[in-house]
């Protein structure tokens, strides 16, 4: 998970990350669900945090069938306010995966 990636901080560790993830992903068996989560209101930002995640997760999904990337914009949020709605989403998730809990 991802909630509004700082991509403008550092591109090329962002790149060289997102080609270890590949190469690990490449090494095992398994399948990966990724969520990338930015603020509409991030969208004005001069430093492109929308654009840049959006083509992360077409990247992402593109270079290997087991990522099912989940690009969402959450509308009508900036980059503090989104992350509740993204805390809300992990707690979902995991809440999904632990035996017992429906």
């Amino acid at each position: 998970m991802a909630g509004s990636p700082s991509f403008h901080w550092n591109k090329k560790w962002f790149r060289e990350e997102e080609e270890k993830f590949l190469s690990r992903l490449n090494q095992g068996n398994g399948d990966i669900s990724f969520l990338l989560g930015v603020g509409e209101l991030e969208g004005t930002h001069k430093s492109g945090t929308n654009e840049n995640a959006l083509e992360l997760s077409k990247r992402l999904s593109l270079k290997d069938s087991r990522v099912n990337v989940q690009f969402n914009e959450f509308e009508g949020e900036g980059h503090l306010s989104v992350f509740p709605l993204i805390n809300r989403a992990l707690r979902f998730a995991l809440k999904r995966n632990v035996p017992g809990k429906k």
